[in-house]
């Protein structure tokens, strides 16, 4: 075994550590979505291993992630200070989960993130740091249950600055907005489509 391999497993054996999830080794550092470039860790998957939460000093030293796939857990909430190393951070799932409770300053360190996967958790109130990101494209918020009483003004800018068939429906009718759709895909699909379409670019662009 190669000292990069070595060192590879060490750090995610330490992530796992934190989250107390020691027997996810192998399906974390074997898992498609679990990449190194250049000996640095830029998308890690921990998904689906029990994690019920992610603590405040998890990324403390990873500020190379790009893509951080959560789902499937049983994570309850969010703290302002878990994500704010990630500063280029693009891609986020945290899809179903139980997360209830989000800090506004959530995602405030994270201006990069262009995709927000947040379907099928319990959240009520939006963090107003996601106002704040303005490259984000997708964000997804399914099997909420949303708050129609939520002040949303802090989005309106941000939110018309952006394709509204992009976005969940019970978000644009909790700020009064008008509901559009492109009915030839799905907004998955359209998604996901988008998704291939940014990897294959970056790919190329790295391989040139």
């Amino acid at each position: 075994m190669s000292n990069r391999k070595v060192m590879d497993l060490m750090l995610i054996n330490k992530i796992l550590e934190k989250v107390n999830a020691p027997h996810g080794l192998n399906s974390v550092y074997y898992s498609e979505q679990t990449e190194f470039e250049n000996g640095e860790l830029v998308s890690l998957d921990i998904s689906d291993l029990g994690i019920t939460k992610l603590p405040k000093d998890l990324f403390v030293g990873l500020t190379k992630i790009k893509k951080l796939h959560a789902s499937f857990n049983n994570i309850d909430s969010l703290e302002k200070e878990t994500l704010a190393p990630l500063v280029d951070l693009e891609f986020v799932n945290l899809y179903g989960n139980n997360i209830g409770k989000v800090d506004d300053e959530t995602f405030e360190k994270n201006e990069k993130i262009y995709w927000l996967d947040l379907r099928s958790n319990e959240i009520e109130t939006l963090p107003k740091s996601i106002g704040g990101l303005k490259n984000l494209d997708y964000l997804f918020l399914q099997n909420n249950p949303l708050s129609s009483h939520q002040d949303y003004n802090w989005a309106s800018d941000f939110h018309s600055k952006r394709e509204i068939g992009k976005f969940m429906p019970e978000f644009q009718e909790a700020m009064g907005l008008e509901v559009t759709m492109k009915k030839s895909l799905s907004r998955q699909e359209i998604a996901e489509r988008e998704l291939r379409k940014r990897e294959a670019k970056k790919k190329k662009e790295n391989s040139e």
